[in-house]
């Protein structure tokens, strides 16, 4: 958290911006990023139970730790690392492009640092320029953050998932990286579309996720969770 403001602080001191200005809620249209919903879902549909995941851990691993996480991360890679696309004297059409590839490479070799791995680095690469993809859309840092957090919770409580045998759940583990390679090329044509467009496929993916809520296997694991939340 310390380190998070003092990203904000040295926006607001270099780019003249206020942090209110810099951490607002406008453009709402922004909260398009819905690439984690495979992710997402491939835990919720594998899920029969948590094992040793008591309140303590929930609430400081994988409550706050990941809020202090996404508020340093995003301040730091997307606030401070891409604030510069908005200033720069001659802003062309694959600025924002540059900007983005930069937080993917950048975010990408930070989560490589104590082992080589190139599908760590495609990964998380490809998270940070989605994330990077929303910020230089909207010049908004609010959604990025909480999209990160969101995302944040489920990777840190798959670990304390016990998995269950189902179609569905395979199939959303088979699915989960083509969707990350689809991802990437999808922000990438983002960054040159028009607001309306990627408003459209947005409306487009929350019909998608609207509809996987409403199957009968989201139902039975939100059951069981409070089943099993309520055992801790």
């Amino acid at each position: 958290m310390v380190f998070g403001t003092i990203s904000l602080l040295i926006i607001s001191k270099l780019y003249n911006r206020s942090i209110k200005d810099i951490l607002h809620f406008y453009n709402p249209k922004s909260a398009f990023l819905i690439y984690a919903v495979p992710f997402c879902l491939s835990i919720i549909y594998r899920t029969a139970y948590f094992s040793n995941l008591t309140i303590s851990l929930l609430i400081s691993k994988v409550i706050l730790q990941q809020f202090a996480t996404c508020f340093f991360e995003e301040g730091l890679f997307r606030g401070l690392l891409l604030e510069g696309a908005f200033h720069a004297k001659n802003n062309k059409w694959y600025t924002n492009l540059i900007y983005g590839l930069l937080s993917f490479i950048i975010f990408g070799s930070m989560h490589v640092l104590f082992g080589w791995d190139l599908w760590t680095f495609f990964y998380t690469g490809t998270i940070g320029f989605a994330f990077a993809a929303i910020f230089l859309l909207s010049h908004n840092l609010i959604y990025p953050m909480l999209l990160h957090f969101i995302y944040d919770i489920f990777d840190n409580i798959a670990p304390y998932s016990i998995s269950k045998e189902s179609s569905i759940a395979l199939w959303a583990d088979q699915l989960y990286k083509p969707s990350v390679i689809f991802a990437f090329i999808i922000f990438a044509s983002l960054l040159f579309l028009n607001t309306s467009t990627f408003f459209n496929i947005y409306c487009w993916f929350i019909k998608i996720f609207i509809w996987q809520l409403s199957s009968p296997d989201f139902t039975l694991f939100i059951s069981s969770t409070s089943t099993s939340l309520s055992k801790i």
